[in-house]
């Protein structure tokens, strides 16, 4: 019994140890996959597939050949990057997206092998911003600014891109009827994208309307002169030209660098109607300027019927620029320059609001069926129906005239039926119909005649010096869109920022924004050549 207990101890102690080998073997095997399924997944990490990276704005991109050309936001320089259906694209919120969701003047972190350019990953920079829909700016190409609304912002000329449908532009071709997208870092810009551009309009067989105003759309009202080309947004507009009582309106659209040509030739004069409008003017001696002409303003000056531009201005006070659109006979325009901003009121005649009075109660007096159409069929009323309210108001007047005592004389009146209610109701009538009459009679002032203000912009005009346009040659020259010859041509020097517009048959039409220093020098400027239609 003895013999079999340690052999039974010396079994056990071998099958112990055989059992240790084998789980020792085990985890050896588990140490040694383990460790090969880590190195596996730390070759798959997208963030270690990279040796470089940059910070810049895209300057092309081409789905053909799977490129993106990218400029360094510090040194200008150009680096051609490849991307495969592996690169990944986010956002600058880190949303994934596709590639074709970049556009050029993005700002951009590309992250790439330097061997072969491949990209691993491209994102929009998270410190850029961007504003969209920008109307309200400026570019001063001297100081290298472009102040957006009251901001300034820098930006260099080397490294800015200007981007108009999908092509590379020069700064020069924005224009102030444009809408912008602006892309930029901190206080400096490094893109501009024209999502709105503009173009031009001229007009033919309409010496009829020369010397008087054009409107298209709401923001754009200029005096009508020969051979004039305007450069309108595109975008589908409402076009107004009168003059001497002559009025043409037609709808036209208005394309990206197209100019189109308005026909005018169907209208045909019609009679002139004038009004007279005194002009009382804060301070003394201001020059007033209508439609562009020096102006004295002692008596009353006819005017045509219609939009006409008022000007005044005085050393060492703001000026005013306004619209007085000409309904009536006569008016008073009160304009000051004196209060911190200048302004305008148009203010009724008396001899207009007796008028005004008169017409109003006409048509109010009573519901006879005389007075249901008092307007006969050209629109003017007709003088045998006013004679009988004439003589009724004038009997009113003289019953409710004071005597000599100061108090009213009773009417005179046969019938003594009459009960005191009912002249208490005939005295709230007639108190009510001049309650209305005087409301009506101050809106109808309000309404003929309406005066507003105008853009009056930042420049000024240095007759001492000139602007030359030198080039491209023989070709038409438009200032602010009026006419002032063939290249080469000068005129009187513009101090602030103002538009070229270059015009030649068979080429197509191009603008561009300047902005003129005072620096009591001539200015000569040169511009690219016209490009065939």
């Amino acid at each position: 019994m003895k013999y079999d207990f340690f052999s039974y101890i010396k079994v056990l102690a071998v099958c112990l140890f055989c059992f240790s080998l084998l789980c020792g073997c085990g985890t050896e095997t588990a140490k040694k996959t383990e460790k090969r399924t880590v190195a596996a997944s730390s070759v798959a990490t997208p963030e270690k597939q990279y040796d470089r990276n940059i910070t810049g704005v895209i300057k092309d991109i081409d789905m053909d050949k799977s490129t993106v050309l990218v400029q360094d936001l510090m040194t200008a320089e150009e680096t051609v990057l490849n991307y495969t259906e592996m690169t990944d694209v986010y956002n600058k919120y880190g949303d994934i997206k596709a590639i074709g969701h970049l556009a050029l003047g993005d700002i951009v972190e590309a992250y790439f092998w330097s061997e072969n350019n491949e990209i691993v990953k491209i994102q929009n920079c998270s410190n850029a911003w961007k504003y969209e829909d920008v109307r309200k700016f400026t570019i001063q190409r001297e100081k290298e600014i472009l102040r957006i609304s009251d901001d300034n912002y820098q930006y260099s000329p080397v490294s800015l891109l200007v981007v108009q449908d999908s092509e590379l532009i020069d700064l020069l071709a924005i224009s102030d009827k444009d809408t912008l997208s602006i892309q930029g870092i901190g206080r400096r810009i490094y893109s501009i994208t024209v999502t709105k551009g503009h173009g031009y309009v001229r007009f033919r067989h309409y010496d009829q309307f020369v010397g008087g105003m054009v409107e298209i759309g709401y923001g754009i009202i200029r005096n009508v002169t020969e051979d004039m080309l305007l450069t309108v947004p595109e975008g589908d507009y409402r076009m107004v030209m009168e003059h001497a009582g002559l009025k043409a309106e037609k709808e036209i659209t208005v394309e990206r660098g197209v100019e189109q040509t308005v026909d005018l030739g169907a209208y045909q004069t019609e009679t002139e109607k004038t009004g007279r409008v005194s002009f009382v003017i804060e301070p003394e001696g201001a020059q007033l300027n209508i439609n562009g002409v020096p102006t004295v303003y002692a008596e009353a000056v006819e005017l045509s019927y219609g939009k006409n531009i008022i000007q005044v201005f005085q050393d060492g006070y703001s000026p005013y620029v306004g619209t007085l659109d000409v309904k009536r006979a006569y008016q008073v325009v009160k304009i000051s320059l004196a209060g911190e901003e200048a302004e305008a009121e148009v203010v009724a005649s008396a001899d207009e609001a007796e008028e005004n009075a008169q017409d109003l109660t006409e048509e109010d007096s009573d519901d006879s069926p005389e007075n249901d159409d008092p307007e006969n069929d050209d629109g003017e009323e007709d003088p045998e129906e006013e004679a009988p309210e004439d003589d009724e108001e004038d009997q009113e007047e003289e019953q409710t005239k004071p005597d000599d005592d100061g108090e009213e004389e009773e009417p005179q009146d046969d019938s003594s039926d009459d009960s005191d209610e009912e002249k208490e109701e005939n005295k709230e009538k007639k108190d009510s119909s001049k309650t209305k009459t005087d409301s009506d009679e101050k809106k109808a002032s309000e309404e003929d005649t309406t005066i507003s203000a105008a853009d009056t912009g930042t420049t000024e005009v240095d007759k001492k010096h000139t602007i030359t346009v030198n080039s491209p040659a023989d070709v038409k020259v438009y200032v602010n869109d009026e006419y002032v010859g063939k290249s080469p041509v000068s005129f009187d020097k513009i101090i602030g920022t103002f538009t070229v517009a270059l015009s030649k048959n068979g080429y197509k039409t191009a603008s561009y924004t300047m902005t003129i220093e005072d620096d009591g020098e001539n200015n000569y400027l040169s511009f690219p050549d016209l490009v065939e239609e």
